[in-house]
C-alpha cells in the first residue's frame, strides 16, 4: 500500500507536506500498484499469481 504523508511532527513542531495533498509521485505509485493488484495493467515483475476457486 502507498499512503501519502500530510504532516510530519517532531519535538512539538508540525510540518505540512505538499499542502496536505497527495503528490504526483505518490499518486503514480498508488495507481500502478493498484492497477497490477486488480489486473487492470500488466505485472512486469511477476508479483501476482492467479488463484483458482476450489
Amino acid at each position: 500500500m502507498v499512503s501519502p504523508v500530510g504532516t510530519l511532527g517532531y519535538k512539538g513542531e508540525d510540518v505540512t507536506i505538499n499542502g496536505g495533498e497527495t503528490g504526483e509521485v505518490t499518486r503514480k505509485l498508488y495507481d500502478s500498484i493498484v492497477g497490477i493488484q486488480y489486473g487492470r495493467t500488466n505485472d512486469p515483475h511477476g508479483w501476482t499469481s492467479v488463484v483458482e476457486p476450489v
